[in-house]
C-alpha cells in the first residue's frame, strides 16, 4: 500500500509539472491565470491534499479577481479557501466547476486545450464535470479511492 502512495504522489508531481507546461491560452490573459490556478487546485484534490488545495484555493481567488464575470465562479473559490474539509472543499469544486466551464466554453482559447472531464458517481451518484490539462481521467472528488473513475466527454478549444 505504501508503494501505491509513492507512486501516487510521483505522478502528482508530474502532472503538476505538465499543468504549467501545458497551458491553454485565451484572449483574456487572465481567465488563463484562474485556470492554471484551478489545474493546480484540481491536482490538490486528486491527491486528497486539504490543506493544499485550500492554499490553492486561496490563489485562484487571487486570479479569478482580475477575470471579467468572475462572481459566481468566485464564490466557490472562497468556499473552498475557507475549508478545511475535504468533502465540504469538493462539493464546492463541483459548482465552481461548472461555473468555470460555462466561462470558458464562451471563452476564445489562443492555443492550446482543456479537457471536461465527468464521473458519474461523484456527489452522492448526482455525478459532476471537471476540467483537466490532460485528456485523461483523475478523479478529484475521490483521489486515490476511486482514480480512474469517471470518462472525458469534452474537448475545449
Amino acid at each position: 500500500m505504501k508503494f501505491k502512495s509513492i507512486i501516487a504522489s510521483i505522478a502528482l508531481v508530474f502532472s503538476t509539472t505538465v499543468v504549467v507546461a501545458q497551458q491553454a491560452g485565451f484572449s483574456e490573459k487572465a481567465l488563463g491565470t484562474a485556470v492554471q490556478q484551478y489545474l493546480i487546485l484540481e491536482n490538490k484534490l486528486v491527491a486528497s491534499d486539504a490543506g493544499e488545495a485550500q492554499k490553492a484555493a486561496q490563489q485562484l481567488q487571487t486570479a479569478l479577481k482580475k477575470v471579467k464575470n468572475n462572481q459566481t465562479i468566485l464564490q466557490y473559490a472562497e468556499k473552498i479557501a475557507s475549508s478545511t474539509q475535504l468533502d465540504k472543499q469538493r462539493v464546492a469544486f463541483s459548482s465552481l466547476s461548472n461555473a468555470l466551464i460555462a466561462l470558458v466554453e464562451k471563452s476564445e482559447f489562443t492555443s492550446g486545450a482543456l479537457y471536461k472531464a465527468y464521473c458519474p458517481m461523484a456527489n452522492g451518484n448526482q455525478g459532476a464535470y471537471w476540467l483537466s490539462s490532460k485528456n485523461e481521467v483523475l478523479n478529484p472528488y475521490f483521489g486515490n479511492k476511486m482514480l480512474k473513475c469517471g470518462a472525458v466527454k469534452a474537448t475545449l478549444k
